[in-house]
């Protein structure tokens, strides 16, 4: 009896150690805030060891899952309206000021990744570890 208590408490001990890095990678996200550039959002994703990618190859996904889309005036990338009302993404206004004339101009918003984005993407990537936002 004794034995089989014991036995059990190895196997609640060995079940916890590896329920870790996902728990981990809970805690880090749901503690962090704000959203990353697609750039930023990559090297993320990229910390795990099954996942590489970089801007171009996320952006890719991204337009090949219908998560963003190509503006035909620009052929800049925008979020898809149903990514960013689930919470995936979201897009940060762009503009700068004239060098000669000092007028205001409106460039085309930049498409950033959410912390519930990250979380996504690192489930449908093939998740090996937990996602490690923090160094």
């Amino acid at each position: 009896m004794v034995i089989a208590e014991a036995d059990r408490a190895d196997l609640a001990e060995a079940r916890a150690k590896e329920l870790e890095p996902a728990a981990t990678s809970c805690k880090t996200l749901a503690a962090a805030e704000g959203d990353f550039s697609v750039s930023d959002a990559a090297k993320v994703l990229s910390r795990d060891a099954g996942i590489s990618l970089g801007r171009n190859r996320l952006f890719a996904l991204l337009l090949e899952w219908r998560r963003a889309y190509r503006q035909p005036a620009d052929n800049r990338p925008r979020a898809m309206q149903t990514a960013v009302d689930r919470g995936w993404l979201s897009e940060l206004p762009q503009s700068h000021n004239h060098p000669k004339t000092g007028e205001l101009i409106l460039d085309p918003p930049q498409v950033r990744v959410t912390v519930k984005g990250l979380h996504e993407l690192h489930e449908r990537l093939g998740r090996e570890g937990a996602l490690k936002i923090a160094s």
